[in-house]
């Protein structure tokens, strides 16, 4: 156990330490990926990408791109990595994500933050990719907007 774990399990907080940095913030990102840019494009609440066929059709598109641009960097995602960004939305269904807040307000997003760099930077890649094959969208994700 390294000083600052010791420290911070002394002071109650639970620690976790993971092998990989780089895995941890793609799963992070993936979530972000799937959801929170879909849903703040659309002005959606998150549980949009669960009721909307096309969306949830969208989402699982693109995280099965992220995971093609993880897995050449070396990072492996599970299934389980990829059905948590659903069971998370399940439970924030009703909620209107921070971005889109953002968007409402006319304030700066993260999304320079999120998606310059890093791991959200790649994953952003990989919508660009989606996009560039037509992906998911070609089945009307971008008209349930209003749904």
């Amino acid at each position: 156990m390294s000083e600052l774990q010791g420290l911070l399990t002394a002071g109650g907080y639970p620690v976790t330490v993971a092998a990989s940095v780089a895995a941890c913030e793609w799963r992070k990102s993936l979530w972000n990926l799937a959801v929170s840019g879909p849903c703040a494009l659309l002005d959606a609440v998150n549980g949009a990408i669960l009721e909307v066929p096309q969306l949830r059709a969208l989402a699982e598109t693109l995280l099965a791109e992220a995971r093609a641009v993880a897995a050449a960097e070396g990072v492996t995602l599970s299934d389980a990595d990829l059905e948590r960004v659903f069971a998370s939305t399940e439970k924030t269904r009703a909620n209107y994500n921070a971005m889109l807040q953002d968007l409402r307000r006319g304030a700066a997003t993260e999304i320079d933050f999120k998606w310059g760099g890093g791991a959200a930077g790649r994953a952003a890649w990989a919508v660009s990719a989606v996009a560039r094959r037509g992906g998911a969208a070609r089945g009307g994700a971008g008209s349930a907007g209003g749904s």
